[in-house]
């Protein structure tokens, strides 16, 4: 690492998280807080605040994107189907239970 042309050291660096929620901190990251439809294009990780119901557009994913899908303060269960006729692990409509990265193959997040 350099700055100005000089060298510089990092010493007692902190890391942004450690545990499950580091990619909160770490990757492109869409909050949301109410049940709608969500656009995927660039996100990386999606942090549900509050339950709901979620409709995930298939078109805003590109082949072998992985999402993680987490729910920090969510009340009430977080259901998600993608447009499209996919399926989401398997499930027309998949309820989220815990942190879970899902690859999206072209028509389905698996």
């Amino acid at each position: 690492m350099s700055l100005q042309k000089g060298m510089t050291t990092q010493t007692n660096a902190v890391e942004i998280g450690g545990g499950l929620t580091a990619p909160l901190h770490n990757l492109p990251t869409l909050d949301v807080q109410a049940s709608g439809t969500i656009s995927l294009a660039g996100i990386q990780c999606i942090n549900f605040l509050s339950g709901g119901v979620f409709v995930l557009q298939s078109s805003s994913l590109v082949l072998n994107q992985v999402v993680l899908f987490i729910s920090t303060g969510a009340l009430g269960a977080v259901r998600m189907s993608l447009s499209g006729g996919g399926t989401i692990a398997g499930s027309s409509v998949y309820t989220l239970q815990g942190p879970k990265n899902l690859s999206f193959d072209g028509t389905n997040l698996s």
